[in-house]
């Protein structure tokens, strides 16, 4: 006679509060990159079109998360008064912001709808905020 499990498996909603974990969002990304990638035998066309979709809505998300983290850094930039900044000069903060600045819009253009035109939006008064950071130091 076979010995009683020591961890049963889990309910669906025990499954589905794991899955909304760190952990659980990484192994689920994992597992469905695998079945991409063909690792997991053959399984049907629809199936690895969904863990593909699953993949894709993972790498939004975190790309969602780097663009946000991104923006709140640079508007904090954008708030410091000279004393603080880091460049020798107000040119070479300007610059600095100006770069970043950039390098954030290049980012959301990675991003699909409905998410990059309100983060976009949310960069404009802080473009504004910095054209008029240059306009005062001419």
């Amino acid at each position: 006679m076979s010995e009683p499990l020591n961890n049963p498996e889990p309910t669906d909603e025990e499954l589905q509060a794991w899955l909304r974990t760190p952990e659980g969002a990484v192994a689920m990304k994992a597992c469905m990159q695998d079945i991409v990638a063909g690792k997991h035998g053959e399984l049907t066309p629809e199936f690895v079109e969904m863990a593909r979709i699953g993949v894709r809505k993972h790498e939004v998300a975190e790309l969602v998360k780097q663009v946000r983290e991104r923006v709140l850094a640079w508007a904090r930039r954008l708030a410091e008064e000279p004393q603080e900044w880091p460049e020798n000069s107000r040119w070479a903060h300007l610059r600095a912001l100006q770069d970043e600045c950039k390098a954030i819009m290049d980012l959301m253009l990675e991003l699909p709808e409905p998410y990059r035109t309100p983060l976009m939006k949310q960069m404009v008064p802080l473009e504004e905020q910095l054209e008029t950071m240059k306009r005062e130091g001419n």
